[in-house]
Parts: structure tokens; C-alpha cells; sequence
């Protein structure tokens, strides 16, 4: 089974996703859901990671399979997407090929 890296982050909020702009911390990936709670979705979250990296490598997470951003999710600016309930093997394969 592919390792996890450790540097992975996880934004729950938007607050965190502008702290995860301003901070400048290298990580392998960011892993946000498509509903983000506190005001920015994931689609507007993309946007500014991008705009302050834009080699950055963006994870979107969901249940909700049928939406746009899972099926087009590199129009979004992501470079993968999992489908959740997400299993550790899932997010592995996903994670090495970054």
C-alpha cells in the first residue's frame, strides 16, 4: 500500500483556507470538501490558493458525485477528485501521483 505523506492539509473552514494562503507552508496537497462551512465553498477556496500558488495541488472531496466540480474538476482548477466516504488506500493511490 502507498504511504501517505504527512504534509497534507485539511482545511475545515474558510478561515483556514485563507490562513493556508498566507502561511506559505509546503505541503504535498490540500484536501478540501466541495462544501466548505463559513461563507467559501470549495470552487472560490481553489481560486485563491491558486492565485497566491499556482502549482499548488488541489484535492476536492464530496459525496455528492453528480456535482459539476467532481465530474469537471480540473475546469475548477483541482487535480483530482475522491469520492467520499474516502478510504486511506483511495486517498493514497490519489496522493502518488503528486
Amino acid at each position: 500500500m502507498a504511504r501517505i505523506p504527512q504534509n497534507i492539509l485539511l482545511p475545515i473552514n474558510s478561515r483556514e483556507v485563507h490562513e493556508t494562503c498566507l502561511s506559505h507552508r509546503p505541503c504535498c496537497a490540500v484536501i478540501m470538501d466541495l462544501t466548505i462551512p463559513g461563507g467559501m465553498g470549495s470552487k472560490e477556496a481553489a481560486q485563491h490558493i491558486l492565485a497566491f500558488d499556482s502549482a499548488a495541488s488541489l484535492i476536492v472531496a464530496s459525496g455528492y458525485s453528480n456535482d459539476p466540480v467532481m465530474a469537471e474538476y480540473k475546469s475548477y482548477g483541482f487535480c483530482a477528485a475522491v469520492a467520499k466516504p474516502c478510504r486511506p488506500d483511495e486517498i493514497a493511490r490519489v496522493l502518488s501521483a503528486f
